[in-house]
């Protein structure tokens, strides 16, 4: 059995030899790049330190109206400093904590801390993450370059892309006064053109999914500013968006959620359309448009049940700390709560139904042209 397994396994490394030195390459680099992260403390211009000794000292223990009770402690830290001019230096620094950690952290030997001089003394500002956040990015890159080989480069790219273009959105909105409802229909366009070009090459089964997608954003833009603009923006409660001054730019903000919060999921829903549906023709030359009609209808109801539930659990999972917080208190569950979360669920819903229809029409139609049967 053993020498049978090794055998297998010096034929697959033989037949793999350059696949394999390429992954080995690639998770030297990613655990080079990590490590390089625990030590690049000189890249930061304020002052990091490390904890080298904790002092926890109780301050007392603080009852809610309804009775609940949460532990404060005060910690006395000794950090190391470990870049900048004082480096080695030796300080202390305060910390206060509670049980709970909603609005502070508790700090363990080890961990390095950001740090800022007010007055001539330091003041914690943070945990340094870049370790943690470079670990995480790099197990996910290679994941998805081990699953996916060159597609999967290619949705990293499109993922980069993306993240800029949104940048650039947001700065056209902040700085140069573009509505941005507008930059968000623009922005929701080029990321649906360069994702799917980049991920699905340029042919048909990409222009098909590209139309298709263009076309379901298009209804839900138009279903969501008419189901809003008749209920005149009434019952809907969103958090953060009551500091927006300026009204016009309330409901634009909105509208923009909404809008690339569905769009992933009708990108999906029209890719995997196209994907299926060139599948099936690849197979069958001469299938039949109504067997691709049959097939089209039974794939996307697969998928609709699907990314329905999943837009459901995405959005509701937004008002979680607020339905715990209201039952918590003892008091009636306003729908007002919620309301965002539901909104943007139905709206995203008659999306997913528009990619299903408009994504099966007209793959079979670009795909497939005349029926010859």
């Amino acid at each position: 059995m053993i020498c049978r397994l090794l055998t297998q396994a010096k034929q697959y490394i033989s037949e793999n030899k350059r696949t394999l030195l390429l992954f080995a390459f690639l998770a030297l680099f990613l655990s080079g790049a990590v490590l390089f992260t625990y030590f690049d403390a000189f890249l930061y211009d304020c002052p990091v330190g490390e904890v080298i000794e904790v002092k926890t000292e109780k301050t007392g223990i603080y009852h809610s109206p309804i009775g609940d009770e949460e532990g404060h402690a005060l910690q006395t830290l000794t950090l190391r400093l470990i870049n900048g001019k004082n480096k080695g230096k030796f300080i202390l620094c305060e910390n206060e904590c509670t049980d709970s950690g909603v609005y502070d952290e508790t700090y363990r030997p080890g961990d390095r801390l950001l740090l800022e001089i007010q007055n001539g003394a330091y003041t914690i500002t943070g945990l340094k993450r870049d370790t943690v956040a470079a670990l995480v990015f790099a197990v996910l890159l290679f994941a998805i370059v081990a699953v996916s080989r060159l597609k999967g480069v290619m949705t990293l790219l499109s993922v980069a892309v993306n993240g800029m273009l949104f940048s650039y959105a947001l700065d056209a909105y902040l700085f140069h006064g573009v509505n941005i409802m507008i930059s968000a229909l623009c922005v929701s366009i080029i990321f649906c053109v360069i994702c799917i070009l980049i991920v699905c090459g340029w042919n048909k089964k990409a222009f098909a999914s590209i139309l298709s997608t263009l076309v379901s954003v298009l209804i839900v833009t138009v279903l969501t500013f008419v189901t809003i603009w008749g209920c005149d923006f009434e019952g809907v409660f969103a958090e953060g968006l009551q500091y927006l001054i300026i009204e016009a730019d309330y409901r634009f903000t909105f509208l923009a959620m909404l809008l690339l919060g569905s769009l992933g999921a009708m990108m999906d829903i029209c890719v995997s359309m196209a994907a299926g549906l060139q599948e099936l023709i690849e197979k069958d030359h001469d299938i039949a448009r109504a067997s691709l009609n049959k097939s089209g209808i039974a794939i996307g109801k697969d998928m609709m049940g699907t990314m329905v539930n999943v837009l459901l659990f995405t959005y509701l999972c937004g008002s979680i700390p607020y339905i715990i917080l209201v039952y918590h208190n003892g008091m009636t569950l306003d729908y007002s709560i919620i309301s965002l979360e539901m909104v943007r669920f139905l709206c995203g819903g008659c999306g997913i139904m528009a990619s299903v229809f408009f994504s099966r029409w007209i793959c079979i139609r670009l795909l497939r042209g005349r029926d010859q049967s």
